[in-house]
């Protein structure tokens, strides 16, 4: 899947845009020594940026490229099916605005299940 295509499928996910109809936000995945920075405006996803330095204005989701390739797998290992298993297992650390996260976790989840299908900046 493109990148176009990512964004369309993000897009078009009606339980994404139900959940983030008010969540504006800049989300960055670091992959190992890559990044990844989704811009969303009111649940849509407005572009994604790759191989960025600049640290966002919401939150930080962090792990190395093998945890990342864990998750992506087609049945990941226990510890690596969510983002927030990751997190508890100390795979993937989040920093950055803590109540934007708390307040959208769903949508941050459909996000990142939407881009572990792609391969735009995959592990």
């Amino acid at each position: 899947m493109a990148l176009d295509e990512l964004i369309a499928a993000i897009n078009d996910d009606p339980e994404l845009q139900r959940r983030g109809r008010y969540y504006t936000c800049q989300l960055k995945l670091v992959v190992g020594d890559r990044n990844v920075m989704f811009s969303v405006e009111n649940g849509q996803l407005a572009r994604i940026d790759t191989d960025v330095t600049i640290d966002p204005d919401g939150i930080t989701l962090a792990a190395d490229a093998d945890a990342w390739r864990r998750h992506r797998e087609s049945l990941p290992a226990p510890g690596f099916h969510d983002i927030a298993a990751m997190q508890d297992q100390g795979h993937l650390s989040i920093s950055g605005d803590v109540v934007r996260w708390l307040s959208n976790m769903g949508y941050v989840r459909g996000l990142v299940k939407h881009w572990s299908r792609s391969d735009v900046c995959s592990p």
